[in-house]
């Protein structure tokens, strides 16, 4: 199994990352109340349309899905709207502190007053959270709450990464290539 960096020539047009979170529910043996259980296992889904502009992208684009092979091979990826965050938080750092599985408040090596707003993403050694509330650095820590759960355990010095944090996907649908009058369009699903 291989990983492949996404190709350059494929920037998507269109994209969309949601979190999928693995919940089992079911209603009560006994009374009339609901029980869901959370399973902790937080998964990112990416679909990507790779908008092709030219009969050489196409060869790219081609060569970079079937590369995948069905899911075989995983490609890491980032937001490509939104890259950076909104934050002032932009160097890659490490871990304060070690974090338990399903923890979702992560103590960062920082410098007193970087921020990270609302909704930006990082990554902490290869997964993908995204920052529930806006945090400053105080005395050289900045303290993040994610909205997804740790999958695993981290320790400290874990690498974290502010700037383009990618995460490895592996294809889950048959990525399709459509061709159309002038142009083509690449759908592609990934989780």
């Amino acid at each position: 199994m291989a990983n492949y960096a996404w190709p350059s020539q494929c920037v998507p047009s269109t994209m969309q990352l949601q979190l999928s979170n693995y919940m089992l529910q079911g209603s009560s043996m006994y009374g009339r109340g609901e029980q869901t259980h959370d399973l902790m296992n937080d998964r990112w889904m990416l679909t990507a349309n790779i908008a092709i502009k030219s009969g050489d992208d196409a060869g790219v684009t081609e060569s970079f899905v079937n590369s995948l092979r069905g899911g075989a091979n995983t490609v890491s990826a980032y937001h490509f709207h939104r890259p950076r965050p909104n934050g002032t938080q932009l160097a890659t750092t490490a871990l304060s502190s070690a974090s338990a599985q399903g923890a979702k408040t992560f103590s960062i090596t920082s410098v007193t007053g970087n921020t990270v707003k609302e909704g930006d993403y990082l990554s902490i050694d290869g997964l993908l959270f995204q920052v529930d509330s806006d945090a400053t650095a105080v005395a050289n820590i900045l303290t993040v709450t994610t909205i997804n759960r740790a999958r695993r355990a981290f320790s400290s010095g874990a690498v974290v990464i502010f700037n383009q944090p990618s995460i490895r996907f592996r294809l889950t649908d048959l990525a399709t290539i459509s061709w159309q009058a002038g142009s083509v369009l690449s759908e592609t699903n990934l989780s």
